[in-house]
């Protein structure tokens, strides 16, 4: 088993904060949004996406069922780096299933880093897929 450094936090804890907001995102729901139709509160998701604790099982299956998703999509560590055209019209053709706007993957992970939206949709058209 490798060591984890005293301040680094589990991988497990990791991929749940990554993978959580990556699925909120594509989800279109804000940490409020989430936390309403898990019957959870807002601090909580905010607490799980910055890695700040420890969930338990019931919580994590309230996140889950409001979500519309099974568990092990917020363990199940995720390809990192530069993919090809051929991996890009994949993904395209798959639908929602494993792609995300870009908005709000934006949205969600300024708000799980607490910080303010940067800029305003009012106004803007949203772009077809």
């Amino acid at each position: 088993m490798t060591p984890v450094a005293p301040n680094a936090r589990p991988p497990s804890r990791e991929l749940l904060s990554g993978n959580l907001t990556f699925e909120r995102a594509r989800a279109g729901l804000s940490q409020t949004g989430l936390a309403d139709a898990a019957g959870l509160s807002r601090q909580t998701i905010s607490d799980i996406e910055r890695g700040a604790t420890n969930p338990s099982l019931d919580v994590i299956d309230r996140i889950v069922d409001a979500l519309g998703i099974t568990i092990d999509r917020l363990f199940v560590p995720h390809p990192s780096g530069l993919v090809d055209d051929d991996e890009l019209v994949r993904r395209r053709a798959s639908g929602r299933e494993d792609t995300v706007d870009a908005f709000e993957a934006l949205d969600a992970i300024e708000e799980a880093a607490g910080r303010p939206r940067r800029f305003s949709n009012a106004g803007r058209p949203r772009m077809g897929r």
